[in-house]
């Protein structure tokens, strides 16, 4: 029986896996930079907690023992977490007494969700989080410094042009009762508009029409209202428009007002952000700004990066409130269909060593020990040859893996005290002492002269 990997489950080649750790450290790097501290959490969480913050039981694995076919030992059951923004949670309060507020976290784990697996959505796949709690308050600076976090990466990725739609969850709520919608349905609706660009007006408008049994709902003016698109100060004036004179409307608009005006002193371009109405993130926590991120030249891969402000995911927990905002890059939804675009240029990558030593007779061994010790201590990637002593095929698993200087050693070398260094594009060799390459005081770059 031939055994693949499972649909949903995706794995890399090494000159895929070679890019995508690359982009790992690029986002890791921007988090560190805007100072944000890394941790882990389990990959297991307690299965009631999960149900409570996500509402989707079909999406989540639970874990069972073989043998009796039964849940783990625990009395909730437990299961493999969706998101990391809930484990944070959990961890946020479980260890708040060991932590300094406001909590800037970075957190870069799998997750794992029982999807229908297609094209850029897997069952298991990476999250790049990163989140800023507060301790009873959170001022409006976190949700610029996350947004701007958001911009910086992207740019950094060399993903090409992207926008970051914002939207708050206070004025979309009071966006769909003015146009006629009851307190108790305005979930409901929300799951629908989070849908409106997936199903088109058509299909929003006859889901909204079995909601409203009674035709309460001004629905052709809430669609019109909310799918408006023009310049962030257009929106906001689209939005005092609506004439709701109300305190969450003021709260949310001042918030958007903030973010947009410091952005742009943060240095992010308005090309790359605008105010969009059907925003409202899937996920119940989320309480006040909510964004999604979309690539301009590669929409069909939907949201690549997304989040909001959560102000009381916590207190579900039974602790203090722990206001927060925060965002996610789903990295391996974005990697594996922009790979195939040869976005990165694949053919270009190294994918392990800088120099290689090849050791032509088993007494050449004990030098090209000593030399591959010589070089990794100046700081090169380094491997020795473990193929077939032959200088064709060692060769030519130099120019398989993209390695362009590569050192033989041979029964001349080993008698004349030296190694022969071949650069693998111009064909040229040169013989150089082994004694140079001990001498502290020598330069790599003098000595091997193709480096």
């Amino acid at each position: 029986m031939k055994y693949n990997a499972i649909s949903g489950f995706p794995e890399l080649m090494p000159e895929e896996q070679v890019i995508f750790d690359n982009m790992l450290d690029i986002i890791e790097n921007i988090y560190k930079l805007f100072g944000f501290i890394h941790i882990e959490t389990p990959a297991v969480e307690r299965k009631s907690l999960l149900l409570a913050k996500s509402g989707e039981e079909k999406e989540i694995y639970t874990l069972g023992r073989h043998h009796t076919q039964e849940e783990m030992p625990d009395k909730d059951g437990l299961a493999l977490h969706f998101d990391l923004t809930v484990p944070l949670a959990r961890y946020a309060t479980s260890h708040m007494e060991n932590l300094s507020f406001p909590f800037r976290r970075y957190q870069i784990q799998k997750v794992w969700r029982g999807e229908r697996a297609q094209s850029g959505r897997y069952r298991e796949f990476y999250q790049c989080d990163a989140d800023i709690l507060g301790k009873n308050d959170l001022n409006l600076t976190a949700n610029v410094e996350i947004l701007t976090a958001v911009a910086t990466i992207l740019e950094k990725l060399e993903v090409g042009n992207f926008i970051i739609k914002i939207n708050h969850r206070l004025i979309l709520a009071e966006i769909v009762k003015y146009f006629g919608v009851n307190e108790n349905n305005i979930p409901a609706v929300f799951r629908i508009i989070d849908k409106i660009d997936k199903i088109g007006i058509d299909k929003t408008k006859e889901y909204l029409c079995e909601i409203d049994k009674q035709n309460n709902i001004r629905t052709e003016e809430l669609i019109r209202f909310i799918t408006y698109e023009s310049s962030v100060d257009e929106t906001i004036k689209h939005i005092e428009k609506m004439s709701v004179d109300n305190e969450k409307v003021t709260i949310g608009l001042n918030e958007i007002k903030y973010t947009v005006k410091n952005l742009k002193l943060s240095g992010v371009s308005e090309k790359n952000f605008k105010i969009d109405l059907k925003i409202v993130r899937g996920l119940d926590y989320y309480t006040g700004m909510v964004f999604e991120t979309n690539l301009i030249d590669h929409t069909e891969l939907g949201s690549i990066c997304s989040g909001g402000r959560y102000d009381n995911l916590t207190e579900s927990l039974g602790k203090k409130k722990l206001p927060g905002v925060g965002m996610s890059i789903g990295l391996s939804r974005l990697f594996l269909p922009l790979l195939k675009k040869n976005i990165w240029h694949k053919d270009k990558i190294i994918i392990g060593s800088d120099i290689l030593v090849i050791p032509l007779t088993k007494e050449a061994d004990s030098i090209s020990f000593e030399t591959a010790k010589l070089i990794r201590n100046r700081g090169k990637k380094t491997e020795i040859y473990a193929g077939d002593r032959s200088i064709k095929k060692s060769l030519k698993y130099a120019n398989k893996q993209k390695i362009n200087t590569v050192i033989i050693i041979g029964e001349d070398e080993m008698n004349n005290g030296t190694i022969k260094v071949k650069d693998m594009e111009t064909g040229k060799e040169t013989n150089i002492k082994l004694s140079d390459l001990k001498d502290k005081n020598l330069e790599l770059t003098t000595i091997i002269v193709n480096e």
